[in-house]
């Protein structure tokens, strides 16, 4: 928890540029039900990540599990990743884009 609360207090958001403690990200939807009918909702939450950075991440951390796992100590290396990473995401029309690159998938966890 102090960890925590020291995080608000010093680190600072890359997206708000504020403390993380004062941060707070609004957005709003906006639209039409009809002629002379307008509808807009404002939405108000926590700093959000940043995808980008996320993503990079999760590609750093693949990368070291691969290295540690691969490791020779006779040799003192272990294998690194080659190729490209991309994201394996899992909801909605996703699978109907791996499907269409001819991979037969079928998610794993209920719900998905």
């Amino acid at each position: 928890m102090r960890d925590a609360e020291r995080k608000a207090r010093e680190a600072r958001s890359r997206r708000t540029k504020k403390h993380v403690g004062e941060s707070a990200e609004s957005f709003t939807i906006e639209g039409q039900l009809g002629p002379g009918i307008g509808l807009a909702f404002n939405y108000t939450g926590p700093p959000q990540l940043d995808q980008d950075r996320a993503f990079e991440l999760a590609r750093m951390h693949l990368t070291a599990f691969l290295s540690m796992q691969t490791y020779n100590r006779e040799e003192m290396r272990g294998r690194y990743w080659l190729g490209d990473f991309l994201p394996m995401l899992t909801s909605g029309g996703e699978t109907g884009a791996i499907r269409s690159c001819g991979v037969s998938w079928t998610p794993s966890r209920p719900g998905m």
